[in-house]
C-alpha cells in the first residue's frame, strides 16, 4: 500500500469526503470496506492518505517513519472498519489514529524531536517546484527544516493541535473531536503554542501560519 506522500496537497482540501458530484461518500466507501469491497478500501487510502502522511511526518521529521505510520493506521483501520460507527467521523477517526500511533513511536523512543538543524537541513524536505531556481528551493528548505525544528520543541499537546489546526487546516471542532477535549482546550493550547513559536521563529512563524508547510 503505498502512501504516494511528499508532493502535492497534504489533503487536497478533501473535496471528495462529503460525496461530492461523481465522488462516493466516506458512508458509501465505508459500506464497501465492510463488504469486502477491495476498490472502497484503496478509494479511502487515496482520500486520506496525505493528510495522514502530512500530520505524520510534522510529528517524526522522517520519511520512512512517516510512511510506515500511516501504513500502520490504514492496516488497523481496515481491521477494525466494521465497528466505526459514524462514518462522518472518517477524517477525525484517522487522524486521531496517526496521532496516537506517532505520539506512541516518539515515546517508546523515549526522545521528543529535537534533532539538530544541521540534520534537518540535510534532509529532503521540499521538492524542487516547477519554474524555481535552486536558490529558491534551496531557501525553502532551510526555512523547512527551521519549522520542523520548531514544531520538535512543542510539547506533545501543542505539537498536536498545531499540526492539525496551522499545518492542516482542520477546524477547532474537529480537532477537538482527534484530541477527545473540548474547543476551549484546544484554543488555549494552540494559544500556548503560538507564543512558544513566537520566540522560536520569529518573523518566520508568518510562513508557518500562511501554510508554508502544507506546500512541503
Amino acid at each position: 500500500m503505498s502512501t504516494e506522500p511528499r508532493n502535492g496537497s497534504s489533503n487536497n482540501k478533501m473535496e471528495s469526503a462529503a460525496g461530492g458530484e461523481g465522488f462516493p461518500s466516506d458512508a458509501d466507501l465505508l459500506a464497501g470496506v465492510r463488504a469486502g469491497d477491495f476498490q472502497a478500501c484503496r478509494a479511502i487510502v487515496e482520500r486520506y492518505q496525505r493528510l495522514l502522511y502530512s500530520i505524520s511526518y510534522k510529528f517524526l521529521g522522517d520519511h520512512g517513519e512517516a510512511d510506515d505510520a500511516v501504513q500502520q493506521v490504514f492496516i488497523r483501520f481496515f481491521e477494525k472498519a466494521g465497528r466505526l460507527r459514524r462514518a462522518k467521523a472518517l477524517k477525525t477517526y484517522l487522524a486521531r489514529s496517526v496521532t496516537n500511533e506517532c505520539i506512541d513511536r516518539l515515546r517508546r523512543v523515549k526522545r521528543r524531536q529535537t534533532v539538530s538543524l544541521e540534520e534537518l537541513g540535510a534532509a529532503e524536505t521540499l521538492a524542487l517546484e516547477d519554474g524555481q531556481t535552486p536558490q529558491k528551493s534551496a531557501e525553502r528548505k532551510e526555512l523547512a527544516a527551521l519549522i520542523q525544528w520548531a514544531l520538535g520543541q512543542l510539547s506533545f499537546r501543542q505539537r498536536r493541535v498545531v499540526v492539525l489546526s496551522v499545518t492542516e487546516g482542520l477546524s477547532y471542532a474537529e480537532i477537538a473531536e482527534v484530541l477527545g477535549c473540548e474547543e476551549v482546550t484546544v484554543r488555549t493550547h494552540l494559544h500556548r503554542a503560538r507564543k512558544r513559536l513566537q520566540k522560536l521563529l520569529g518573523p518566520r512563524l508568518r510562513d508557518l501560519e500562511a501554510g508554508f508547510v502544507r506546500k512541503g
